[in-house]
């Protein structure tokens, strides 16, 4: 099935504000879960784009302990990817999501915590689902939780698709 098709039949799918992706789950390398959401959304789109051990490489900065938002949205854009980064809502989730779009998000999960990148895989009611490549796959967490931590990371979010969609 192509994924125009594929991306067709999901957003028939997604009815009443539930929807989840097929996303590929990939686990990070300590401090690298830039590089883990990024392999994340382009083996999504692309299976054979997606080289976490590659992606650590080029977006790792060893100054500031992680990755950059900039260095993650400009991965993309040399991937030849439509990349947009902008401060988001819940609607925006459920949108794109409902789309057959991935989306990376940064989160605080804690006060003084470092920021930390996820990529949402679905929306149900209750509950957003996260590929979360410190904790695992599909984790289902409560709405108010979740915007709690996104909230704390400045709501901070990633669109990126190839051009060609």
């Amino acid at each position: 099935m192509t994924r125009r098709l594929l991306l067709a039949s999901l957003a028939a799918f997604a009815t009443a504000g539930a929807a989840q992706l097929d996303v590929p789950y990939v686990r990070q390398v300590k401090d690298g879960c830039g590089a883990a959401v990024a392999a994340m959304v382009l083996g999504y789109w692309d299976r054979a784009a997606a080289n976490p051990e590659e992606l650590h490489r080029e977006l790792f900065s060893p100054e500031r302990g992680g990755t950059l938002a900039s260095a993650l949205r400009d991965a993309f854009v040399r991937r030849g990817y439509h990349a947009l980064a902008f401060t988001g809502s819940q609607a925006d989730l459920e949108e794109h999501v409902g789309r057959g779009r991935p989306l990376i998000v940064s989160l605080r999960p804690k006060a003084g915590a470092p920021l930390h990148y996820v990529v949402v895989a679905g929306v149900q009611a209750g509950a957003i689902l996260l590929h979360d490549p410190a904790r695992g796959p599909l984790l289902a967490v409560k709405r108010e939780a979740f915007d709690r931590q996104w909230s704390a990371a400045g709501r901070w979010l990633l669109l990126a698709v190839p051009r060609s969609a």
